[in-house]
Protein backbone atom coordinates (compact mmCIF):
# COMPACT_ATOMS: atom_id res chain seq x y z
CA UNK A 1 0.00 0.00 0.00
CA UNK A 2 1.09 3.66 -1.06
CA UNK A 3 1.46 6.10 2.15
CA UNK A 4 1.05 9.57 1.15
CA UNK A 5 2.78 12.36 3.92
CA UNK A 6 1.51 16.13 2.65
CA UNK A 7 3.42 18.60 4.61
CA UNK A 8 2.82 22.52 4.65
CA UNK A 9 5.46 24.81 4.06
CA UNK A 10 5.55 28.49 6.09
CA UNK A 11 5.57 27.97 9.54
CA UNK A 12 5.86 23.96 9.34
CA UNK A 13 9.79 23.59 7.48
CA UNK A 14 10.51 26.65 7.23
CA UNK A 15 11.02 29.35 9.66
CA UNK A 16 8.58 32.27 7.43
CA UNK A 17 8.60 34.57 10.68
CA UNK A 18 12.59 35.15 10.92
CA UNK A 19 12.80 35.14 6.97
CA UNK A 20 10.55 38.13 7.25
CA UNK A 21 12.25 39.50 9.81
CA UNK A 22 15.92 38.77 8.17
CA UNK A 23 14.57 40.08 4.97
CA UNK A 24 13.10 43.26 6.22
CA UNK A 25 16.32 43.99 8.00
CA UNK A 26 18.39 43.29 4.80
CA UNK A 27 16.17 45.60 2.60
CA UNK A 28 16.49 48.39 5.53
CA UNK A 29 20.21 48.52 5.58
CA UNK A 30 20.02 47.73 1.09
CA UNK A 31 22.25 44.36 1.62
CA UNK A 32 19.67 42.47 -0.75
CA UNK A 33 20.67 43.48 -4.61
CA UNK A 34 18.66 40.05 -6.10
CA UNK A 35 16.86 37.57 -5.16
CA UNK A 36 20.22 35.70 -5.39
CA UNK A 37 21.56 37.33 -2.09
CA UNK A 38 19.34 35.51 -0.18
CA UNK A 39 20.33 31.97 1.48
CA UNK A 40 16.87 30.72 2.33
CA UNK A 41 18.13 27.05 3.43
CA UNK A 42 19.29 29.15 6.78
CA UNK A 43 15.93 29.56 7.39
CA UNK A 44 15.04 25.77 6.88
CA UNK A 45 14.04 24.13 10.06
CA UNK A 46 16.60 21.73 11.71
CA UNK A 47 14.37 18.78 11.80
CA UNK A 48 13.25 18.86 8.41
CA UNK A 49 15.39 16.90 6.08
CA UNK A 50 15.76 14.27 8.89
CA UNK A 51 11.70 13.91 9.22
CA UNK A 52 11.49 13.55 5.17
CA UNK A 53 13.68 10.56 5.30
CA UNK A 54 12.54 9.41 8.63
CA UNK A 55 8.99 9.43 6.57
CA UNK A 56 10.33 8.37 3.63
CA UNK A 57 11.89 5.01 5.76
CA UNK A 58 8.31 4.55 7.30
CA UNK A 59 6.87 4.23 3.41
CA UNK A 60 5.83 7.66 3.27
CA UNK A 61 6.04 9.66 -0.28
CA UNK A 62 6.31 13.32 0.60
CA UNK A 63 4.48 15.78 -1.43
CA UNK A 64 4.83 19.35 0.07
CA UNK A 65 1.61 21.82 -0.13
CA UNK A 66 1.74 25.27 0.60
CA UNK A 67 -0.64 28.02 -0.30
CA UNK A 68 0.04 31.80 -1.24
CA UNK A 69 1.15 33.65 -4.31
CA UNK A 70 2.72 30.78 -6.66
CA UNK A 71 5.55 32.86 -7.47
CA UNK A 72 6.63 33.70 -4.24
CA UNK A 73 6.25 30.18 -2.92
CA UNK A 74 7.89 28.83 -5.49
CA UNK A 75 10.65 31.18 -4.98
CA UNK A 76 11.17 30.49 -1.22
CA UNK A 77 10.97 26.44 -1.77
CA UNK A 78 13.62 26.52 -4.79
CA UNK A 79 16.32 28.75 -2.66
CA UNK A 80 15.42 27.07 0.33
CA UNK A 81 16.86 23.92 -1.18
CA UNK A 82 14.32 21.32 0.00
CA UNK A 83 12.32 20.93 -3.46
CA UNK A 84 14.16 17.72 -4.01
CA UNK A 85 13.49 15.88 -1.08
CA UNK A 86 9.42 16.25 -2.38
CA UNK A 87 8.10 14.03 -4.91
CA UNK A 88 6.22 16.86 -5.73
CA UNK A 89 5.33 20.14 -4.95
CA UNK A 90 1.83 21.29 -4.94
CA UNK A 91 1.17 25.33 -4.87
CA UNK A 92 -2.35 25.84 -4.05
CA UNK A 93 -3.00 29.50 -4.72
CA UNK A 94 -7.21 28.72 -4.67
CA UNK A 95 -9.71 27.31 -2.84
CA UNK A 96 -8.87 24.64 -0.25
CA UNK A 97 -5.89 22.29 0.52
CA UNK A 98 -8.46 19.69 1.80
CA UNK A 99 -10.07 19.85 -2.02
CA UNK A 100 -6.85 19.79 -3.41
CA UNK A 101 -5.31 16.94 -1.73
CA UNK A 102 -8.63 14.85 -2.27
CA UNK A 103 -8.64 15.70 -5.94
CA UNK A 104 -5.10 14.47 -6.16
CA UNK A 105 -6.04 11.41 -3.93
CA UNK A 106 -8.97 10.84 -5.87
CA UNK A 107 -7.41 10.52 -8.99
CA UNK A 108 -5.65 7.34 -8.04
CA UNK A 109 -5.54 6.01 -4.18
CA UNK A 110 -7.70 4.49 -1.65
CA UNK A 111 -6.93 6.89 0.74
CA UNK A 112 -5.74 4.23 3.71
CA UNK A 113 -2.46 6.09 4.95
CA UNK A 114 -2.74 9.79 4.71
CA UNK A 115 -1.12 12.01 6.87
CA UNK A 116 -0.91 15.77 6.80
CA UNK A 117 1.31 18.62 8.32
CA UNK A 118 0.33 22.27 9.20
CA UNK A 119 0.84 25.38 10.65
CA UNK A 120 -2.95 26.67 10.75
CA UNK A 121 -6.18 24.99 12.23
CA UNK A 122 -8.31 25.47 8.85
CA UNK A 123 -6.10 23.47 6.80
CA UNK A 124 -5.99 20.63 9.61
CA UNK A 125 -10.10 20.59 9.60
CA UNK A 126 -10.50 21.09 6.05
CA UNK A 127 -8.31 18.17 5.46
CA UNK A 128 -10.21 15.96 8.12
CA UNK A 129 -13.23 17.04 6.61
CA UNK A 130 -12.35 15.79 3.01
CA UNK A 131 -10.34 12.50 4.23
CA UNK A 132 -11.68 11.93 7.56
CA UNK A 133 -9.33 8.74 7.98
CA UNK A 134 -6.16 10.74 7.49
CA UNK A 135 -3.87 11.62 10.37
CA UNK A 136 -3.70 15.42 10.72
CA UNK A 137 -0.63 17.36 12.66
CA UNK A 138 -1.10 20.53 14.24
CA UNK A 139 2.68 22.22 14.42
CA UNK A 140 2.85 24.80 16.67
CA UNK A 141 6.40 25.94 16.75
CA UNK A 142 8.22 27.44 19.61
CA UNK A 143 8.11 31.10 18.62
CA UNK A 144 6.05 30.99 15.72
CA UNK A 145 3.53 34.09 15.26
CA UNK A 146 0.84 30.86 15.68
CA UNK A 147 1.98 29.45 18.53
CA UNK A 148 -0.22 28.85 21.46
CA UNK A 149 -3.35 28.90 19.48
CA UNK A 150 -6.87 27.68 20.23
CA UNK A 151 -6.87 24.18 18.55
CA UNK A 152 -9.28 21.83 20.61
CA UNK A 153 -9.54 18.21 19.15
CA UNK A 154 -6.29 18.33 17.39
CA UNK A 155 -3.12 16.52 17.70
CA UNK A 156 -1.06 19.30 18.06
CA UNK A 157 2.62 18.90 17.99
CA UNK A 158 5.91 21.47 18.11
CA UNK A 159 8.26 20.17 16.24
CA UNK A 160 8.02 17.15 13.16
CA UNK A 161 10.43 14.52 14.91
CA UNK A 162 7.36 14.41 17.19
CA UNK A 163 5.24 13.33 14.42
CA UNK A 164 7.86 10.16 13.42
CA UNK A 165 6.10 7.88 16.55
CA UNK A 166 2.29 8.62 14.77
CA UNK A 167 3.54 7.52 11.33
Amino acid sequence: MVKYLFIDFDRTIFDTDSFYNHLEQAVLVDQIKDASDLNLAAFVYPDTISFIWNARQAGYLPYLITYGDRTVQQTKVRMSGLESLFVNVFYVEQGSKGDFIRAFLNSFVSCEDIAFIDDLPEHINGVRTRIPQSKTFLICRPGAKRAGQQCDGLQIVESLSAVIPFL
